[in-house]
Order: structure tokens, then sequence, then C-alpha cells
């Protein structure tokens, strides 16, 4: 993530904590996170031929009363400093340290097939023990990892993929020949 990039989400994190507000900002900035996820929405905002004044109106019409001034102020700078580009990995760094600094995490699960609402529940609860935080799943599925899951979650990493037992097996096999 570029500099000036984690630059705007550490101000909009120094303004959330100044305001008291850090959940109240986090729960904002998920929302415009999603909008800004819309392929059509998030071209409107980085066109570079749509005014500054157009991308306000924008805002103002998308978030209306969603987000409180601080935030809204905060798009609208990006916007006239010509960094919209930068909102979604903006958003996305201030999510994550928000949401740390509340003593919540994400933990992202990749497996082979999609997960039960149980699964992911009883995943989210065991998680949430093992690292002593709340900890929230998001997952993701990729048919390559052939059965089971992996999981990142800040800073660990538990793989217990097929496709990675596979891959141990090799590795002792070849290591015995």
């Amino acid at each position: 993530m570029s500099n000036i990039t984690s630059r705007y989400a550490h101000a909009l994190l120094d303004l959330a904590r100044e305001t008291g507000g850090l959940s109240e900002y986090l729960a904002q900035a998920k929302i415009a996170r999603a909008a800004f996820a819309d392929d059509d929405f998030w071209n409107v905002v980085v066109h570079p031929h749509i005014s500054v004044s157009e991308k306000h109106s924008l805002f103002r019409d998308a978030f209306g009363d969603k987000i409180n001034d601080h935030v809204m102020g905060f798009f609208c700078l990006v916007a006239e400093k010509g960094r919209a580009t930068i909102l979604r990995h903006a958003l996305d760094l201030f999510i994550e340290d928000a949401a740390r600094s509340l003593g919540k995490i994400t933990a992202y699960v990749v497996s082979a097939f999609e997960l039960s609402a149980d699964q992911t529940k009883v995943l989210e609860e065991l998680l949430s023990r093992k690292m002593g935080k709340e900890v929230t799943i998001s997952v993701s599925v990729d048919p390559d990892v052939i059965g089971g899951f992996y999981i990142h979650a800040e800073g660990y990493f538990i793989d217990r993929t097929i496709k990675n037992k596979l891959k141990e097996i090799k590795s002792v096999l070849i290591a015995n020949e």
C-alpha cells in the first residue's frame, strides 16, 4: 500500500479516535466500502472527467445520512486532491486498523467448497476463543485446494487443505527415496 494511502487512512483513524466515534466510523466505512465495490459507482468516482462538485453530489446522494459529516468530508477531500483512486485501499486499511483497535479482526478463510452458516459461526467462535478477540470470517471458495480450508488471520496462517497434505506426503516420499 502506498505511503499516501496509508497517510489518508491514518488521518481518518486519528479523526475517529479524536471524536470518540471509532465504532461509528468503522460501520460507516464498511457502508462506503460496499458502495465502492460496485464497479459502475467506482468508475464514476475515479473518472478523471467527472468534476469534483459532481463527485461531492454523488457522495451525498449515495450516502446521504448513512455517514457523518467527517467521513463525508474525508471522501470530498480525497476527491478534491485528485486522489479518488486511493479511496478503496484507504478504506480497507482504515477498516482493518479501526477493527484491530476495537479488538476485532477478520479471518480470511479459503475453502474448496462454500461453508454453511453454521460452519462459519462455529469457526468464528473457535477463532475468537483461540485469539482472544472478536473474529469475523470472510470466506472465499477456491476449488484448487481440493478439500479442506486455510485461514489467514492477523499474521497467523493455518493450512488444513488436501492440496497441502498431498504436498507434504510427496516431500516425505521424495526424501525417503
